[in-house]
């Protein structure tokens, strides 16, 4: 993908235990130009809970294709 893009998420799902948490966070992908989507997909942060705050300690993504739809719990369709 050439230009520039803008990512929105669309929804997510926490799973905590304690101070570690692992969130995944389902995106769309537009063109900053036009608005038109080119991609989706779900991003899956590693948390964790010190100082008062949460922190990144890794972040994974994958991009959807038609043998890896985004799951049903994370499209933000009831």
């Amino acid at each position: 993908m050439s230009g520039g893009f803008s990512e929105s998420e669309v929804a997510h799902k926490i799973y905590q235990y304690g101070n570690v948490a692992t969130v995944f966070s389902s995106y769309e992908a537009k063109m900053a130009s036009t608005g038109k989507l080119v991609s989706r997909g779900v991003n899956i942060y590693q948390l964790y809970f010190a100082g008062g705050r949460w922190w990144i300690s890794s972040v994974s993504w994958d991009d959807e294709k038609p043998i890896n739809p985004i799951p049903p719990e994370l499209t933000g369709k009831k």
